[in-house]
This record gives structure tokens, C-alpha cells and sequence, in this order.
């Protein structure tokens, strides 16, 4: 609600009209529904959040959105952005709150880094203003986060209601499933063991304040098990704080609800200290840095013009001509540029080489006449244009010549939005298997028909329903609630149930490898977290061996030659003895290890935390060779001729070569790549960013095709049979291909 976090095309399905406002552009998409600029009949400029039609015929989620609704109305308040209009019974409900012409933290951190001590204090006593405000209301926001906050002229703006609950509300999640954003949620709502409150909002500014000041969280960054753990456990990392912020940030981040200030006093607190203005040498135009304050004035020129690009027509050319922002020079951005070679005349930037570096396409800030153009002509999106226009972007148009893509067919179950991260797909045998929800919100594994969509039977499981896996006419899958299944893959009729040892999440998907189950779990004891590796007889259940690693253990294992290869959060890669469980090496890391790896020809492939994708003897351990990536690898890596193909937390995907670790291409999306696992099929990577699925030339890094689906799992990876690629999204399982 009322977010700038970016300009985008209006397509073909998109609404021209909501209720009485004209709509102008899409300012962005979620699980629930697509927010849009729009206009009133005076001229008003609004940001409206329209939900999914596939979403609105359930009433649980019309309960969500009325809610949503009732606790933006409730709130008022300078720092907040006011409900102008609803209507939570039109076909698709709607709400309609102000238009924030700003940019939110956290763009604004990532493209200018950390912000000065004295636009700290500002920002943070504003919005204890808005938590007060909110609190007032009876609300409690339980999602405040640096993407929910808007840096404006006038001030920062806090948004996006759609987790906030009344302080008498009850909950509408499923029982177990914490609610937030895990870097920025305080202890109690990761544990479940106090009720949330005030004091919940309270930790989460302590939390926004360090990022703003530092450019990162209080507890680190990594595997979202590892954040979790912190939180709960260890004190924040506040050195980088400067000492004048360090005791207002340090009261807010304590364990205790109850030792944390009240809003009012730390508003006051926050007020006094920017009064004070500890750094008034720095350039700061109003409150915010000269930077910034130019993406905030450059926004507030957008042109009142829907526009819809045709696919059919070659994107424009931007102008070539040199950015001139005011005060460039003095706040320089964070990821420095420097002048690059441009591809061969005649490519776009998806057909060139991207083993080198990127095109740069630049145009003089401040003209309206370009920045429409930018922005209503291009349809990219508002920020990336924003990021273009100061040449800090390697290409306004990385997406659109990869549209030729069809859907085959689209099965939907129950709309649950906690399904979305925990079932990829698995087909065997002219069968699509995945886990979803009924209706009813009831977990269930499904059994689809592969050419049709058609549903052949369903099984209820005892939690949510994690990736299954089928060998020798049987599906095996686990549940959040630790159980694990053996079914008929004909029938859904259950072969037998087992439980394993353990306390967190959905296990990972099994292994079955000569007539052996290989399955991971982990737990949380008083000692700590715990990751385990079991070994499993796969016509009956009985347990043939298990292994205790140090940490957790969230990824599949590997089985390969006799050996089950693992990583775990404690930073090793192990090797286990497939038959005995003994272990036969371990390679150290220097960051956790999150995904699965994969062996071919010998060598064993394994991302980190630490930036690198290594390759390990298989037989030994020994290190052959480390690539260097530019964010943690948490994307398990696939092999394909001789090409490791390796996505890293960022919006690179790498092809290296296998033997050397030389570097073959890089491709760069519009996004962070979000699948936990690529999948390689008949020369092909697939990979899912952003509510899209790529299909990537292994050999080249060329994108073949792509389909936007803008409900894909965060995490889900495809499935490939053939030619087309199956991925769960939001309460549904799409089949798609490549064009006929």
C-alpha cells in the first residue's frame, strides 16, 4: 500500500479502471494481489492494491483483506500512508491509500548506502511516530521492515498493512507459522512464547534503524535458520551503530518485550537526538542525503499516462547521453560504476556476451521529457528506470525479448499463502506430484496427470507438504510435522509411515538410491540446532543408520558412487558412507552450506555462505578448485556438459566450467534468483526470479524463453519432462514450455 518501489507495463489483464480511480502503472505484485498508480477523477494520485481473483473467492482471504482494510482505516497519523478509499465486497476487492512519491530504505541503502547519522535520528523518530499512531489504533504493524518503509520529501512514510492484526484479533495463520519477515521479527514471534505487541514493533525499528545506519541487519545476514537462531540467542552486532545511535538501538533489540522502551519515550528519545544533529557537516538536503533527495524529486515528475508496450515491436532505444545528478559527486552510491564496453551493434543485452562487462545506457537526469519516456514508454519498472537514468544499471531491457513462452495448464487447490515455499514438483511416469492445500486448507500431496492438470487421486498428510520424490513406483515426501510417507505412486494408498527426530520446518526432499531412503531433518535443542541424516529401507520403513551433524541440515542429500554428500549450517560439506553412515571427510567452509550439492565425473559441487562454489574430489575432499561469486551461492548448482551452473543470493546466475572453475558467462536478472535449486534438462538451467521462470542455455547463458507467471513459489524449483517445466506458485502448480 501506497509503496514506490518501482513502475511497471500494464498488460493485457490488468484493470484499466478500480472502482472510481483511472490506473496508470503497476507499482508491484505480492501473494495476495497487484498494487497500482492510479488517478481520481481531480487529479489525485493514489496507490491501489487490487487482490487476486484467483485469491478473492476464498473467504479466508476476504477475512485477511477486510482486516487488512479495518487496520489502515484505524490508523492515522504525518508518517503514515492514509486509506482513501475500499470496497472489500467488489469483485476483485480493493483498497486505495495515498501515493508516497519516495523510495523505500531499503532501495534507498542498497544504491546509496548507509544513511548519515543525522537522517538516521529524523528517520527514526518519525517513524516511532508512526508506531504510535498505529498502536493508538489498537493495531499492531508485526511486518515493519526497510521495503516497508518510504523515504519521502516531507518525511518517511510507514506502509503495507497486510500482516497487521487488531491487539484483540485472533490469528488467521496456521497455527505454528510465524508471521513477518524473519531479519526484522523479534524473539517472541519466531518462539511463539509471549504474545505479540507494541513492544514486537518495537524491536523490529531497533532492527530498521541498524540497517538504515549500516547497511545491515543487527543479526547478520545468510540462511534464514541462522538469522532465526541469533535472534533468539545472541546478542545483536552493533559495532558498526555509531556510539550516539548504540544505546537507542541496543534498548529496542532486547530478548525481554518488557525491557524494551515504550514508543512515546523512544520517540522522544529519537526527537531529542535529532534536534541535536550529531553531523550536520554531511550534505543533506531537508533530511535526506542529496541522492536520494533527487530519486525522490525525480519521482514526483511522473507523467499521467497508462502505457502497454507491444510485445510485438522492439523495446526503444534510450538516448546516449551523460547523466548530470546533482550532488553526484558528494554522495557517491555504493556499488561504484565505471565506464564499460558496449555489445556488437545489432544484440540486445540478453544476446550479448556476458562473460565481460555490461552495456551502460545513460541520459541527462532532470528532464521530464526523458524520464516519461523511461518511465511510461520502457514499462520496466519506475525503479530500475530511476537507477538507469544515473547509470547505475547494467540494462533498462534484460527481459524483453524472452516472452515466447505458453502455458499448458494451471492446477489450483486450496489458497493458503503458507503453502508457497515448501513443495517443488516432481513427475515421473506421466504424473506431476506436489504438495498443496485443499479447500479446505487441509496439507495434501497431489497426484496430477502431466499432459492435462487433471487431478488422479490426493493424499492427506499430517502438516504442511514438502518435495516429494518417486523410485520404483513409489512417492516418498515428508511433512512439517516430521512425518515421512511411503504411497502407492498408482493409488495414493499409504505403505507405511515413519517420524523423524527433529523440530523444524519441512524436511527437504528424500533420496532413494539401490532400494535406500535418504532423508534430512533438523531440530532445536537447549544445546542448540541439531541436523540429522537418515538412512531408511525403502520397501519398509525400518532404519538402517542416522548421523548427527553440529547445525542444521536444510538441503536434500546428495547419493552418488556409494557416498551421501551433505552440507550443513555448521559450514562443512560432509561425505557419508552410504551403506554405514560412518563419515568418510569433511571439507570446511568458511559460510553455512544451505543447498544440496552435486557430483558428476568425480568431483563434488557445493555453494557457501561464503561467496564461493567449490569442487571437491569426490573420494577425498580435497579442494580442486572455488569460484568466487558475488552473494552467498544458496542455489543448489546443476551440471550440464561440462558447465556447473550456480545461482548465487543476487540476481546472478554463473556458468563455470567444471573442470577449471574459469568463469564461461554470467546472466543477470531483473531480481534476486529465488529457486533453492536449478534444475538442468536437455541443455537447458531452469531458474525462477521474481514470479517468473527462465529457461537458460547451459552453454551460453542466453535466456531461451520465459514465462511469468507472478505467483511462483519463493522457493519452489521445476520439474522438466520433455519439453515442459511444472512449478508450484500460489495455491497452484503450472505446466509450462517453450512455444509451439
Amino acid at each position: 500500500m501506497g509503496r514506490a518501489g518501482g513502475f511497471g507495463q500494464l498488460e493485457a489483464g490488468d484493470p484499466r479502471r478500480v472502482g472510481p480511480y483511472r490506473v496508470l502503472a503497476l507499482l508491484g505484485a505480492g501473494g495476495m494481489g497487484r498494487v497500482y498508480l492510479a488517478e481520481s477523477r481531480g487529479g489525485r494520485l493514489v496507490a491501489v492494491k487490487v487482490i487476486r481473483p484467483e485469491v478473492a473467492g476464498h473467504d479466508r482471504f476476504r477475512r485477511r483483506f477486510a482486516r487488512e482494510v479495518a487496520a489502515a482505516k484505524a490508523v492515522s497519523g504525518v508518517f503514515t500512508a492514509a486509506v482513501v478509499a475500499a470496497d472489500t465486497e467488489a469483485t476483485p476487492p480493493w483498497l486505495a491509500t495515498e501515493y508516497v512519491g519516495g523510495v523505500s530504505l531499503n532501495d534507498a541503502v542498497a544504491d546509496a548506502g548507509p544513511l548519515p547519522q543525522t537522517t538516521v535520528w529524523r528517520l527514526g523518530a518519525g517513524l516511532a511516530e508512526a508506531l504510535e499512531a498505529i498502536h493508538r489504533a489498537g493495531v499492531v504493524h508485526r511486518d515493519l521492515k526497510p521495503s516497508n518503509v518510504l523515504l519521502a520529501e516531507n518525511g518517511p512514510r510507514v506502509i503495507d498493512f497486510g500482516i497487521s492484526v487488531t491487539n484483540d484479533a485472533s490469528a488467521l495463520t496456521t497455527t505454528g507459522v510465524a508471521v513477518g519477515t524473519p531479519a526484522f521479527m523479534a524473539p517472541e514471534q519466531l518462539t511463539g512464547k509471549r504474545p505479540v505487541g507494541p513492544a514486537t514493533d518495537v524491536f523490529a525499528l531497533g532492527c530498521v534503524l541498524a540497517f538504515a545506519v549500516t547497511g545491515a541487519g543487527p543479526f547478520g545476514d545468510g540462511p534464514t535458520q541462522g538469522v532465526m537462531y541469533r535472534i533468539v540467542h545472541e546478542q545483536p552486532l552493533l559495532e558498526r551503530v555509531p556510539v550516539s545511535l548504540r544505546g537507542v538501538v541496543a534498548s529496542c533489540l532486547h530478548k525481554d518485550p518488557g525491557d524494551r522502551p515504550e514508543v512515546g519515550e523512544l520517540m522522544e528519545l529519537l526527537r531529542d537526538g535529532s534536534e541535536a544533529g550529531p553531523d550536520r557537516s554531511t550534505d543533506v538536503t531537508g533530511w535526506l542525503p542529496g541522492a536520494i533527495a533527487d530519486l525522490v524529486t525525480l519521482r514526483a515528475e511522473i507523467p499521467h499516462t497508462p502505457t502497454m508496450l507491444d510485445p510485438g515491436r522492439p523495446a526503444p532505444r534510450p538516448p546516449q547521453q551523460q547523466p548530470q545528478p546533482r550532488r553526484q559527486q558528494q554522495q557517491q552510491p555504493r556499488r561504484q560504476q565505471q565506464q564499460q564496453p558496449q555489445p556488437r551493434p545489432g544484440r540486445t543485452r540478453d544476446e550479448a556476451d556476458e562473460s565481460g562487462p555490461a552495456r551502460r545506457a545513460v541520459v541527462r537526469a532532470g528532464s521530464t521529457a526523458v524520464a516519461a519516456a523511461a518511465l511510461s514508454g520502457v514499462g520496466y519498472g519506475g525503479w530500475k528506470a530511476l537507477k538507469w537514468l544515473f547509470g547505475e544499471a547494467e540494462s533498462l531491457f534484460p527481459d524483453l525479448t524472452t516472452a515466447d513462452s505458453e502455458q499448458r495448464w494451471v492446477f489450483k487447490g486450496g489458497m493458503d499463502d503458507t503453502f508457497r515455499d515448501d513443495s517443488s514438483p516432481a513427475v515421473s511416469g506421466g504424473v506431476v506430484y506436489v504438495g498443496a492445500v485443499d479447500a479446505d486448507f487441509r496439507d495434501r500431496l497431489y497426484a496430477l496427470d502431466a499432459a492435462t492438470g487433471r487431478q488422479r487421486w490426493s493424499y492427506r498428510t499430517h502438516g504442511r507438504t514438502g518435495s516429494p520424490v518417486v523410485s520404483g513406483g513409489t512417492v516418498y515426501v515428508a511433512d512439517d510435522n516430521l512425518y515421512l510417507y511411503a504411497l502407492d505412486a498408482a493409488t495414493g494408498r499409504r505403505t507405511w509411515t515413519v517420524r523423524l527426530e527433529g523440530s523444524m520446518e519441512t524436511p527437504a526432499a528424500p533420496r532413494v538410491v539401490d532400494g535406500v531412503l535418504y532423508a534430512t531433518a533438523s531440530a532445536m535443542g537447549a544445546a542448540g540446532f541439531f541436523g540429522y541424516v537418515y538412512a531408511f529401507d525403502a520397501a519398509d520403513g525400518s532404519l538402517r543408520w542416522r548421523f548427527q551433524a553440529d547445525s542444521v541440515i536444510r538441503s536434500s542429500p546428495c547419493v552418488s558412487g556409494g557416498v551421501v554428500y551433505v552440507g550443513s549450517y555448521d559450514h562443512n560439506v560432509y561425505a557419508l558412507d552410504a551403506a554405514t553412515g560412518h563419515r568418510r571427510w569433511t571439507f570446511p567452509t568458511k559460510g553455512q552450506v544451505t543447498t544440496s550439492p552435486a557430483v558428476s565425473d568425480g568431483t563434488v559441487f557445493a555453494g557457501s555462505g561464503d561467496h564461493h562454489l567449490y569442487a571437491l574430489d569426490a573420494a577425498t575432499g580435497r579442494k580442486r578448485w572455488a569460484f568466487a561469486a558475488d552473494a552467498p551461492v544458496n542455489a543448489a548448482p546443476a551440471v550440464s556438459d561440462g558447465i556447473v551452473c550456480v545461482g548465487a543470493d543476487s540476481p546472478s546466475l554463473y556458468g563455470v566450467d567444471a573442470a577449471t572453475g574459469h568463469r564461461r558467462w554470467k546472466t543477470t536478472f531483473h531480481s534476486k534468483i529465488a529457486t533453492s535449486a536449478l534444475t538442468a534438462a536437455a541443455g537447458l538451467v531452469y531458474v525462477g526470479v521474481d514470479g517468473c521462470l527462465f529457461a537458460v542455455d547451459a552453454k551460453s547463458g542466453r535466456r531461451r524463453w520465459k514465462s511469468d507467471m507472478g505467483s511462483v513459489n519463493s522457493f519452489s524449483s521445476p520439474a522438466v519432462s520433455g519439453s515442459v517445466a511444472y512449478i508450484g506458485g500460489y495455491g497452484a502448480v503450472y505446466a509450462v514450455s517453450e512455444k509451439r
